[in-house]
């Protein structure tokens, strides 16, 4: 009896012990040294904006200001003004259906590409949609295309109204330049698996990247550019002040975030790095270069830069210009963050 009482003893000291080094390590060694506050948003943002969403909405596209939600509907588009709650729709042009949407930069307009029917299967009208004053404008016409081509992304500048057009044409990859609606040209590709492209702050370049994302190149002087300190890296997103984020690690997770700048020779020069630990997925970066790290199963966000993390509801859908989207209870949630 004295024995069992003993190991007992021994046992439920161990126990303990193993207790105050877990939270030891928890509180001291795996957060990398920071000291994170934990804000909880739906007590200090007790006016956040939720929307009631119909269910089995697959694809739910939010302008980078945050003011709407796009998504189909019944082969249309449908746009809510997440704020006031007003509904629009875009209805595709007879004979013809929606094949692709996305926000301009200054999320004013609807970028959409309409396909031909059966009988004009060979063509694309690229269309901006201007949600504040309800009127639509022609951009572009994709002809002589193959028919299984498919429109992987259009954006549209803020302030030099161009557009960047990218489809694929069979095994190759094509970027169209409009100026307007009327001066376009095709951009002369370095490679043809592209898989993204983004634009520079002055709109009349872009960076574009392979399918893998560790290659990366400039549309000036059609070169790529070189990361002379990591060979693994893999390319994210550039803001609005032309800063690139790459992170850093081994298979889809990631331990650094490295910024570069480029010179006016297109060469990148390297800023600031920040220590990260979380999936490559669950890194998240808005235009204004606010960087979250995203713990889905806690529910915590944390951004990165004031080291605050942020309790949310649901699943984060995106970030946004101030702040971020969550669909929780099939419901659209917003939380509005003060950067």
């Amino acid at each position: 009896m004295k024995k069992f009482k003993v190991l007992s003893i021994i046992a439920l000291i161990s126990i303990i012990l193993q207790c105050m080094l877990l939270v030891f390590l928890d509180r001291y060694y795996l957060v990398d040294n920071y000291n994170f506050e934990v804000t909880y948003l739906e007590n200090v943002f007790s006016n956040n904006i939720t929307r009631e969403l119909p269910k089995d909405v697959d694809e739910k596209v939010i302008s980078c200001d945050g003011k709407y939600l796009a998504y189909y509907e019944n082969l249309s588009i449908k746009i809510t003004n997440i704020l006031s709650g007003e509904e629009s729709y875009i209805v595709p042009e007879e004979d013809k259906k929606i094949d692709y949407f996305n926000w301009s930069e200054d999320g004013k307009e609807i970028i959409i590409a309409e396909k031909g029917n059966e009988v004009n299967s060979d063509n694309a009208i690229i269309s901006s949609y201007d949600i504040e004053n309800n009127k639509r404008d022609y951009i572009y016409k994709i002809t002589n295309i193959d028919s299984d081509y498919s429109i992987d992304l259009i954006k549209k500048t803020s302030n030099k109204n161009i557009t960047y057009i990218g489809y694929s044409n069979g095994s190759e990859k094509v970027i169209i330049k409009v100026k307007g609606n009327a001066d376009s040209k095709k951009l002369d590709l370095a490679i043809k698996d592209v898989s993204s492209f983004y634009i520079l702050p002055n709109e009349e370049y872009i960076l574009y990247t392979d399918i893998k994302k560790h290659d990366i190149y400039s549309s000036v002087e059609n070169k790529k550019l070189y990361l002379r300190d990591s060979c693994t890296s893999k390319f994210m997103n550039v803001d609005y002040e032309g800063n690139l984020y790459f992170l850093e690690g081994e298979d889809s997770k990631s331990n650094k975030l490295n910024l570069y700048k480029m010179d006016e020779s297109n060469n990148l020069i390297k800023g600031n790095t920040l220590d990260v630990r979380a999936d490559n997925e669950d890194i998240l970066i808005n235009s204004k270069g606010s960087i979250f790290a995203d713990n889905k199963y806690l529910g915590v966000i944390t951004s990165l830069k004031d080291n605050k993390e942020y309790k949310y509801q649901g699943n984060i859908l995106n970030v946004y210009d101030n702040g971020f989207y969550t669909i929780y209870d099939n419901r659209l949630i917003q939380y509005k963050l003060d950067f």
